[in-house]
């Protein structure tokens, strides 16, 4: 790959990564608004237990921070460690800021403490289970230092039908938070799901062009020579005997002379689907080279082996060719060799081969064995 090929997808993963990071700010900062409203409702509503200074103050806290952890990935900062997206220092920072809103407004202290809930689904989107544990941790002293120095009373201002209205509006956006972000970690789950069946499909595909002749979507010859291998170890340690049979298509060359190449890769083709269609289950044909393929057969008869491929040889002939080119005509010859004891791939072949020789010098359109 082409370094600038790297770079450019390094860039492209890197805008993403930023894009996400700049979504996740945007979260933060929408979660701050909605309890910015409530804080201001409860001024412009309420009996005056929550100031008028509170939602502004709380505004710039949260406009601050995020602002802050924004030119922090900027200035590429969030390379400096493991943790891409500072999920952690942005969960504490975000921690401190309802603690400290928490201690300076009492009354509504259980608000900023319902934000912890929303800030620990936020980081559980991000995090490990050590880092959440941790974060848990840090979050727990907080809460406890609340529940433990500020006298909290209900920590809802409740005296009139308003101020209970504006809380329970309160409880009910706290609880739209943290079922978007169930949503949100449910939508991650399906994009990687999906990601994963995309690459299955890549994977499956990636073997079948290792495996697969790609122009007939038969075995290719990579895969017939470890059938091969396979075979003669099986052979060898006493296991089935087994024949191969080399197919050659008579006068290709003249196909391809007299009605072009595109019919003759469709010739190609169409032998290995009839080659397919007429093979059993032990029986496996693929693409040798060229216009040659090559059928292996666990069966140690060679006249067993020799009507396995007269059927092919069968099906060739009495195809209708013309339906590919008017006038077209096809045959195929065959030579059959049994595996003997102490045989290689190449001896096997050579067998088989000088069979095949014998079938194109006695007439061609022909299955001929070792044995004749």
């Amino acid at each position: 790959m082409e370094p600038a090929q790297v770079t450019d997808r390094s860039d492209t993963r890197e805008s993403t990564l930023l894009r996400q990071r700049g979504y996740m700010l945007m979260l933060a900062v929408s979660s701050y608004a909605m309890d910015a409203l409530i804080l201001a409702l409860y001024a412009a509503f309420g009996t005056g237990s929550v100031p008028a200074w509170a939602s502004p103050a709380y505004v710039v806290a949260g406009l601050v921070v995020n602002g802050l952890f924004y030119l922090a990935f900027r200035a590429g900062l969030h390379r400096l460690g493991q943790d891409r997206y500072l999920t952690l220092p942005q969960m504490a920072t975000a921690g401190i800021v309802q603690v400290t809103f928490a201690m300076l407004l009492p009354e509504a202290a259980v608000l900023f403490l319902m934000a912890l809930f929303v800030i620990m689904a936020f980081g559980g989107l991000r995090l490990s289970l050590k880092q959440i544990i941790f974060g848990w941790a840090v979050a727990a002293v907080g809460l406890t230092l609340v529940v433990m120095f500020v006298p909290m009373q209900s920590g809802w201002p409740h005296a009139t039908t308003a101020e209970r209205l504006i809380s329970a509006l309160a409880m009910t956006l706290a609880l739209l938070r943290m079922a978007y972000l169930g949503s949100y970690n449910y939508a991650l789950r399906m994009t990687v799901h999906r990601r994963s069946l995309e690459l299955d499909t890549m994977l499956r595909q990636i073997e079948r062009l290792a495996t697969r002749d790609e122009l007939t979507g038969a075995l290719n010859r990579r895969s017939l020579q470890i059938l091969l291998e396979e075979q003669l170890q099986l052979a060898a340690a006493g296991g089935q005997g087994f024949c191969v049979a080399l197919l050659d298509l008579d006068h290709f060359k003249t196909v391809n002379d007299t009605y072009g190449h595109l019919t003759g890769d469709a010739v190609l083709k169409r032998f290995a689907e009839l080659a397919s269609s007429t093979t059993r289950g032990h029986e496996r044909v693929g693409r040798y080279g060229g216009e040659e393929f090559l059928a292996i057969m666990n069966t140690s008869s060679l006249v067993g082996a020799a009507a396995a491929v007269e059927r092919i040889r069968s099906s060739i002939a009495n195809h209708d060719w013309a339906a590919l080119a008017p006038g077209l005509t096809l045959t195929v010859s065959a030579g059959v060799a049994l595996y003997k004891h102490g045989d290689r791939v190449e001896s096997l072949l050579q067998r088989a081969d000088q069979a095949l020789y014998r079938a194109k010098g006695r007439g061609r359109n022909q299955v001929v064995t070792e044995a004749q």
